[in-house]
């Protein structure tokens, strides 16, 4: 799962078609990753460039569990643009167990 996020993410696809479009099928693929996946990912996010991490983030929400908060929590040391978005995609996550 995470080589075909990985290759979504790593497009040089128009954003109107990547926010219009290619995000929705991202979401659906994060929600069916392995604790292996999110590993990947993390693991592999340094060396992906700003494009990458902010569509990245724009497609995290709650329903990605702890995985998601943290690697949004991660986007946090990044650019100011990544960090926008990693802020902006934190909101949706208003459960109790995040906000300890």
């Amino acid at each position: 799962m995470y080589e075909k996020v990985d290759a979504v993410l790593s497009e040089n696809s128009a954003d109107n078609y990547f926010y219009d479009d290619e995000f929705l099928y991202v979401q659906q693929l994060l929600s069916e990753f392995t604790n292996s996946d999110w590993e990947n990912l993390t693991r592999r996010l340094k060396d992906k460039d700003d494009k990458y991490k902010i569509r990245l983030a724009y497609c995290i929400d709650e329903d990605n569990g702890v995985y998601g908060f943290h690697l949004l929590l991660d986007l946090l040391n990044e650019s100011d643009e990544v960090t926008e978005h990693a802020i902006d995609s934190l909101r949706s996550f208003d459960g109790e167990e995040y906000k300890k």
